[in-house]
């Protein structure tokens, strides 16, 4: 992430702002993911974003987003105190044509 902020943005990295600068990189890779582009990323301090090399590496990205998205509904069915199946069963309804 460190190495995109200056080539994309034209602006150097400051620690202070480490977040904030690299929140116009997550917005790209994530309008390139959507328009097809096996884009994946690792976490930690080696990680980053690459492109995918394998169906493995597809997968596991895919794996990671299901996760989170999973965590999110979690937290949904909490707040709404229904199961998780039936905040599941509400967003059916609100994406079928």
């Amino acid at each position: 992430m460190s190495h995109l902020v200056h080539p994309v943005l034209g602006e150097h990295l400051n620690p202070g702002r480490k977040y904030d600068q690299s929140r116009p990189i997550r917005h790209m890779i994530a309008e390139l993911q959507e328009e097809g582009y096996p884009i994946c990323h690792k976490s930690g301090k080696y990680g980053g974003y690459y492109l995918a090399n394998s169906d493995e590496d597809i997968e596991t990205e895919a794996q990671w987003h299901e996760r989170r998205a999973l965590s999110h509904l979690r937290r949904a069915s909490w707040l709404k105190k229904l199961s998780i199946k039936e905040v599941a069963e509400q967003l059916d309804l609100q994406v079928t044509p």
